[in-house]
C-alpha cells in the first residue's frame, strides 16, 4: 500500500524553492536521485506531474503549485504542534548532553544543534568536545547518551551507530610555494615534508594511520615534527608555514573559502571517512534526546 511521509514534503518543498534537484539534494545532504525518488514517489501517490523543466532548471505545474501551497501549510502544522508538545511535555527543562570529537564537534556539528533549536526552540542541547577515543569512552560507559565520532565504529557494547553524514580526510598545507597550486601529493613527497600531527586518540589520526597502513606506511616512516592537542592549534601552525596536516575537508571548510590554507589529496590513496551518530538503544533517552536522535538520523540532517 502506498504511503506519503514527512520527509517527502519537505524535499518537495525545497525543490519548488530553489528550482533544482541538484540544488535541493545539496541542501539537503541527499543524493540527486534520493530527491528525485522522493518527488516521484509523491507524484505517484497522488497521479499528478508536480515539475516540468524550464530553462532555469524546474519549475511547479499548475498541479505543483496547488500541492505545494498544502505541503507548507502541513509542515509549518506540524511544527506548531511540537513546538506545543515540547512545551507541555517540559522539554525546556530537559539538558541533552552531546558529547563529539573535535573535528566534527567544533565545525559542524554546530550547525545541525542551532538547526534542531529552530525546531524545538525549548530545547538545551550543550555540546562536549574532546578526541574520539575521549568521546568513545563517554558514550560506552554511559555519561553522555548521544554521541558523534567519525568511522568505521564497531558494533559493540550495544551501541547503535547510523552514518549521518560523510567527509574525507585531506593534506592540509600552507598557500605558499610549492603547494598553493597543487590538488595532490604522492605518498613520497609526503613522507619528505615535516608533519604536524594531532595527538594519539584522535579520529582524524586514527583514519590517516589506519589509510598509510593499506599503502605499507606506517606514523613513524614519516617525518612528524610535532604532535598538538586540538585541531584549531594544527591548523594555526600549518597556517604559519611550520608543516603540513591532515584534516576532515568539513573541518577547514571555511579555512580554503579563505585561503589561508590549500587541501591535497593523497595521490592514489583517497581517505573518505563517515561521521557516525552514537546512543544505546535500551537505556532510558529523555524526551530531548529523543527528538535529537531523530532529527540526526532524518533524510533532511544538515551539517555545516
Amino acid at each position: 500500500m502506498a504511503y506519503i511521509n514527512l520527509s517527502q514534503f519537505e524535499v518537495f518543498c525545497t525543490v519548488a524553492k530553489v528550482k533544482s534537484f541538484s540544488k535541493a539534494a545539496r541542501l539537503l545532504h541527499l543524493t540527486q536521485p534520493a530527491v528525485s525518488a522522493q518527488i516521484h514517489s509523491l507524484e505517484d501517490y497522488f497521479g499528478v506531474q508536480l515539475f516540468r523543466r524550464s530553462g532555469q532548471g524546474v519549475e511547479l505545474t499548475e498541479a505543483g503549485e496547488l500541492a505545494y501551497r498544502y505541503a507548507r501549510q502541513v509542515l509549518e502544522l506540524v511544527a506548531t504542534m511540537e513546538k506545543h508538545l515540547d512545551s507541555l511535555s517540559g522539554l525546556e527543562e530537559e539538558e541533552l548532553v552531546v558529547a563529539a570529537s573535535s573535528s566534527v564537534g567544533n565545525y559542524a556539528l554546530p550547525c545541525s544543534i542551532w538547526a534542531f533549536r529552530e525546531q524545538h526552540p525549548r530545547a538545551r542541547v550543550r555540546l562536549e568536545i574532546a578526541n574520539r577515543s575521549q568521546v568513545l569512552a563517554k558514550i560506552k560507559e554511559n555519561h553522555v547518551p548521544v554521541a558523534v565520532v567519525e568511522g568505521p565504529v564497531e558494533d559493540e557494547d550495544g551501541l547503535a551507530a547510523f552514518k549521518v553524514a560523510s567527509d574525507e580526510v585531506v593534506i592540509i598545507a600552507p598557500p605558499l610555494p610549492p603547494w598553493q597550486d597543487c590538488q595532490e601529493i604522492g605518498l613520497a613527497e609526503l613522507r619528505k615534508a615535516p608533519l604536524i600531527m594531532r595527538e594519539e586518540g584522535s579520529g582524524t589520526r586514527f583514519i590517516f594511520e589506519q589509510a598509510i597502513r593499506r599503502a605499507g606506511l606506517r606514523l613513524e616512516d614519516l617525518n612528524i615534527v610535532t604532535e598538538l592537542g586540538s585541531s584549531d592549534a594544527v591548523k594555526s601552525a600549518v597556517e604559519a608555514g611550520l608543516g603540513l596536516s591532515v584534516a576532515g575537508r568539513l573541518s577547514v571548510k571555511k579555512d580554503l573559502r579563505r585561503a589561508s590554507m590549500v587541501a591535497l589529496r593523497l595521490k592514489d590513496l583517497p581517505i573518505p571517512v563517515d561521521y557516525y551518530l552514537l546512543y544505546r538503544p535500551q537505556r532510558f533517552q529523555s524526551q530531548v534526546a529523543k527528538k535529537f536522535i531523530r532529527f540526526l538520523t532524518a533524510d533532511q540532517a544538515s551539517f555545516c
